[in-house]
């Protein structure tokens, strides 16, 4: 374990991504991404 790691983190499973598809008539977006431009603020 690294010395910078509290211990309390050690248990945690790291992130796995998901399936994607495997042809090119897809594109599988993440939770964090959309389709669409951003929205002004």
């Amino acid at each position: 374990m690294s010395r910078f790691m509290a211990e309390r983190y050690a248990s945690l499973t790291a992130y796995t991504p998901g399936e994607q598809p495997t042809d090119k008539k897809y594109i599988k977006l993440n939770t964090n991404e959309s389709p669409f431009r951003h929205l002004p603020v």
